[in-house]
């Protein structure tokens, strides 16, 4: 396998990228090639710049090949203190680059873009402040079919004593149309969802204090299916000194009435409503020993709690109809992961990263336990550690050609 870029500076700050990436597997087994480029343009006052990219990927099998493709262009204002975006992009139903990749799903079009409105000077009582809008129109690629349209807004504030606040909102004004959670090969059925809304808002107090918190909160459903949602997160920060940082997390997630896909059986697509419990908690601590050396631990737990309430059938409608499936789907998934990297700077931009990992993971078809059960589970789960070491060493080219 192999994975190479080329990038070109240009002038404004412009650039040209070719990237390719490839694999190629022994015997009767497929090869991939992915083959990209991407374009970016400034005009001479950086003010305004062009976007565009594209991709063609191969899966080359004995006697035929499997092709797909990806393209998108945008074009908006960069600089000042209202900016705006318009763009395109589009992902055919045979794009796949996950040979040597990641994508979550292709077969997309959308239409896409954004205005933001900021002052970065002092106004009134604030440091500064902005205002965003997002829009997006999406469709299938194929077959053309009408997916969503989305509209969110996010605003920024700070003060004079830098406490920092803002609101978010989503709003689906539309039906949506959800070709994938069915899970079809040809994209024939789809589900129906009302047009839904959600919003929430965001604090954080004065970074330069030892004792600091960000907490954020969000809300949201639809009246229709009964669907609806509130979470909220809180993330403490203690600067103890100027070498240590302790950041612990905690956040909870409830739904209800939360429709998804559950199996296909001979004669139906089932969905459920399901009510889910989201627990995560987590701690980061930073010591920096000096210029050269530093220690980072990073420990998460994630604990989903699903507990289906309902059984439904997918109409062709995409509505859901009445069924008798009634079998035990429950799940109980629980994800702890521990992650802890010393870095040594042995040399001008050079480093070694000693780095182990401890992992737990647990997913099982039981009745949602209580906390201190669920804790029992953890504790009896199988566990995986790894260590590893990377090294890093910069190469000056220009030295290396004046010693010669």
């Amino acid at each position: 396998y192999n994975v190479l870029v080329f990038n070109q500076n240009l002038k404004n700050n412009s650039s040209a990228t070719i990237i390719n990436t490839n694999v190629l597997r022994d015997g009767a087994a497929y090869d991939a090639n992915v083959l990209g480029a991407e374009l970016s343009l400034n005009n001479k006052k950086n003010t305004y710049s062009f976007g565009t990219s594209g991709a063609f990927s191969s899966k080359i099998y004995p006697g035929s090949n499997y092709n797909g493709h990806t393209w998108a262009a945008s074009f908006g204002k960069t600089a000042g203190n209202f900016n705006w975006r318009l763009g395109y992009a589009e992902e055919s139903d045979t794009y796949d680059p996950n040979d040597l990749g990641f994508l979550y799903n292709n077969n997309s079009r959308e239409v896409f873009g954004n205005l933001s409105l900021a002052r970065y000077e002092d106004f009134g009582n604030f440091n500064e402040g902005r205002i965003s809008i997002f829009s997006n129109y999406s469709r299938l690629y194929a077959p053309d079919a009408f997916q969503r349209w989305r509209v969110n807004v996010h605003t920024f504030l700070q003060t004079k004593k830098f406490f920092t606040f803002g609101f978010f909102g989503n709003v689906s004004p539309l039906r949506s149309y959800d070709y994938f959670e069915p899970r079809t090969e040809d994209f024939s059925r789809y589900v129906n969802f009302p047009a839904f809304g959600s919003g929430g808002f965001f604090v954080s107090t004065d970074y330069r204090k030892k004792v600091a918190t960000d907490l954020e909160v969000y809300f949201g459903g639809n009246k229709e299916l009964g669907g609806r949602y509130v979470g909220f997160s809180v993330f403490p920060r203690f600067q103890l000194n100027d070498k240590l940082i302790i950041r612990p997390r905690m956040g909870l997630d409830l739904s209800r009435n939360d429709p998804g896909y559950v199996t296909t059986t001979d004669e139906d697509i089932i969905f459920g409503y399901r009510a889910q419990n989201v627990w995560v908690t987590s701690l980061n601590l930073s010591y920096i020993f000096g210029p050269r050396m530093s220690l980072n631990l990073n420990g998460r737990h994630y604990w989903a709690g699903v507990t289906y309430t309902d059984f439904w059938s997918l109409g062709e409608d995409g509505l859901f109809k009445e069924t008798d499936y009634d079998e035990f789907n429950d799940i109980n998934f629980n994800a702890f992961n521990i992650d802890t990297v010393f870095r040594w700077r042995f040399a001008p931009g050079s480093d070694i990263f000693f780095v182990w990992k401890n992992s737990i993971f647990s997913d099982d078809k039981i009745p949602v336990p209580s906390w201190g059960e669920n804790y029992d589970i953890i504790g009896n789960s199988p566990t995986r550690n790894s260590l590893s070491i990377k090294v890093i060493y910069f190469l000056d080219y220009l030295s290396l050609t004046k010693s010669s």
